[in-house]
């Protein structure tokens, strides 16, 4: 799965997006991504309206687009068009689905009736979309809180509170505000992205915060350690009011029933921890002098007065050097000064080259009046020729080493921006990768589907329910992987008998199920429907599949305990195919069954003919061998009656699940599925008020 986040990013954290890369292959895009760097995440530096956005888009295979609104900064003016753009690129993909978050009403009233307006056009032009074929999650927030960031807004509060001593709100003291952290929007919006959604679907969040504008100024007030006297409060007159408690609680019961989502942090918890930050901020820690030298606002400073140190002692040893070896024959021809202004000039630039060169002329002219007039010296032109020598050495040297310089900056500069477009492009590539992988997987894992569909068809290819509830319990503990499976077959009374079930439940589970201990289970498989304990129930199974027959309930399939991965819209759909399976192989097998009664059964009695009741004892051992069932034989005395008068009677304290039959003593024996010798008390007791003597035996 992959996700595309945009729209307004200041409230997208790490936090948030390390929470969905959890459930997907996460991209944001933005001009303001330079703080997003979560872990598994890529990020994209592109407005929607850029072309590059088009690219990048038809790049990956998104499932969803989560949006979140300008409105909730006050910025919604561009919002239709930027819906516009969206639900254009979601028409090219059809499984894109977006989940578009946007302020309430009431958090959006702050910013003006335009803005309302803008917002409900969003809502409006969303229902058309779907109207069109599209898929939107439509979530209404109240005001959002950054997680690890004081608003901006309480600072503003804090500074009015502090310095002008009155607190000022467009809102009525009554008006209901609520706050929702945005770590708790992140989970609403990965329990999204689990469901299966189409269509139109629309979403009112609650903080669990919400309180009067007035109990919220004074939570703020406390915070400050402030008195409600000393403030001059001023308050408007914008004003909603909160839902009723009915309301408001079906509401908070259909989100945690859907989504299994509820708000878990409180805004009172964080209040004072946003006053430090305030003071903090207000009053930052003086910088150490050590501290302020290293900082970058000190560092072109440091470095001037290092170039300038380094050319001052370099001018002292050049003139050095030029009056020691004044006079000097063999190194009279070397002019110290020059050196100096092209060394200068070639390692520090045009400005010091140009500096050099004129203390290089001013040591100059002053060695040349030690003697003559400076007038003298003037009016000669051959004079002239050292001094502009020096000026255009530095000049040119200088010149050529700040060309250098830009020249290596440009580089540099289109280096990065290189680094940055192959950098791109490799990720498209290893995307692009991983895409083959992926589409590949599932291209095998079809085609396996498939195999294991008709293999499982062929192993419920039997006609005897008993071999088809041995055979059910392995195909639904390798198609779902799982060890907690259990059939039931019902006789139209209260109660529902276990068939068969997983090892790990076989001595857990009770051998008859009270339905009116799963009321709500119950009426869920009674009206068609896939049951699935998403409110986690005490003593309801976490799955539930009804076998029904002429629209009447005969059996249950039942997952008693499923993993929490597997609380999930794909798990229920495959868990519905399955079952589905062996609900017909079942009726199926039923329906034969009583066709073929006249050949299997003895004329006019329920009791099974030798060879098929042999049948029907070897499954049971072959259950009973792999712990998936247990069973007790009976061999029943059946004195001077003949097999019709003795049906009659053991028909009347028999199950509708046990089975009789004939042995090959020509003897009537009683298979009682799904007990074990603890019950035989209870046996014994019933077979002794029907008049019937029974004894345990291993075999026919």
């Amino acid at each position: 799965m992959e996700a595309l986040v945009l729209g307004n990013l200041k409230y997208i954290e790490n936090d948030f997006l390390e929470t969905l890369a959890e459930r997907a292959k996460i991209v944001v895009c933005g001009s303001d991504i330079d703080k997003k760097s979560a872990k598994g995440v890529s990020a994209y530096s592109y407005e929607i309206s850029q072309p590059e956005f088009d690219k990048m888009f038809m790049t990956f295979e998104f499932d969803y687009i989560i949006y979140m609104s300008w409105g909730l900064s006050g910025k919604a003016y561009e919002e239709i068009m930027y819906l516009d753009r969206i639900f254009e690129m979601c028409g090219r993909r059809r499984k894109t689905k977006l989940i578009y978050i946007q302020p309430q009403e009431s958090a959006a009233a702050i910013w003006g009736d335009a803005y309302n307006v803008v917002e409900k056009a969003g809502g409006e032009l969303c229902r058309r979309f779907c109207e069109n074929g599209g898929s939107v999650v439509r979530v209404l927030v109240p005001y959002l809180v950054l997680d690890n960031e004081c608003p901006a807004e309480i600072f503003s509060i804090y500074d009015e509170l502090l310095q002008k001593k009155q607190f000022t709100t467009k809102f009525s003291e009554n008006s209901i505000v609520d706050f929702l952290f945005v770590s708790d929007l992140a989970w609403f919006v990965r329990a999204a992205m689990d469901e299966d959604e189409s269509g139109y679907v629309e979403c009112v969040l609650d903080g669990g915060n919400d309180m009067t504008i007035k109990d919220w100024f004074y939570i703020v007030e406390r915070s400050a350690g402030m008195k409600e006297y000393d403030i001059n409060e001023h308050y408007g007159a914008i004003c909603f009011d909160g839902e009723s408690d009915a309301k408001a609680e079906e509401r908070h019961h259909y989100i945690r029933k859907r989504y299994g989502w509820f708000p878990k942090k409180n805004i009172e918890d964080s209040i004072d921890g946003w006053y430090r930050a305030y003071c903090e901020l207000e009053k930052p820690r003086e910088l150490t002098f050590r501290e302020r030298i290293a900082s970058g606002k000190y560092a072109d400073i440091k470095k001037k007065i290092v170039d300038f140190s380094e050319v001052f002692i370099l001018f002292l040893l050049c003139e050095v050097l030029t009056h020691a070896t004044r006079g000097m024959e063999l190194v009279d021809f070397a002019d110290f000064r020059l050196f100096f202004v092209v060394i200068v000039g070639t390692m520090y630039g045009l400005r010091y080259g140009i500096g050099a060169s004129i203390a290089a002329c001013v040591m100059y002219f002053i060695s040349l009046s030690a003697g003559f007039s400076w007038q003298i010296q003037f009016y000669n032109i051959i004079n002239w020729l050292p001094f502009a020598t020096y000026v255009l050495t530095g000049a040119i040297a200088g010149y050529t080493k700040d060309k250098y310089s830009d020249e290596l900056k440009s580089l540099k500069k289109s280096q990065e921006i290189i680094e940055e477009k192959y950098g791109y492009l490799n990720e498209l590539y290893t995307q692009t990768l991983e895409n083959k992988e992926s589409f590949s997987n599932q291209i095998v894992n079809y085609k396996n589907s498939f195999g294991r569909i008709y293999a499982a068809t062929k192993q419920l290819n039997s006609m005897r329910p008993s071999e088809i509830f041995y055979h059910a319990i392995v195909v639904l503990e390798d198609m779902l992987e799982t060890q907690s499976v259990a059939i039931y077959s019902l006789d139209g009374g209260q109660f529902a008998r276990l068939n068969a079930c997983s090892r790990k439940l076989a001595n857990s589970l009770t051998k008859s199920l009270r339905l009116g201990d799963i009321p709500d289970c119950r009426r869920a498989i009674e009206a068609g429907e896939t049951w699935v304990n998403r409110e986690m129930l005490a003593g309801q199974p976490d799955y539930a599949f009804g076998i029904c027959k002429d629209n009447r309930l005969v059996g249950i399939i039942v997952i008693q305990q499923a993993r929490y991965d597997q609380m999930s819209m794909e798990y229920m759909n495959r868990f519905n195919i399955i079952s589905g399976l062996i609900s017909d192989t079942l009726i199926r097998a039923a329906d034969y069954q009583e066709m073929s009664e006249r050949e299997v059964m003895l004329e006019n009695t329920k009791l099974m003919k030798y060879s098929f009741f042999a049948k029907e004892v070897e499954s049971y051992k072959q259950l009973s061998d792999n712990n998936q069932a247990s069973y007790i034989l009976l061999k029943v005395d059946t004195g001077d009656r003949d097999y019709a008068a003795m049906s009659r009677r053991l028909i009347g304290i028999t199950r509708k699940n046990d089975i009789m039959g004939i042995g090959s003593d020509g003897k009537v024996y009683v298979l009682m599925t799904q007990a074990n010798m603890d019950s035989m008390e209870i046996i014994n007791r019933r077979f002794e008020i029907g008049g019937v003597k029974i004894q345990v035996v291993n075999n026919i």
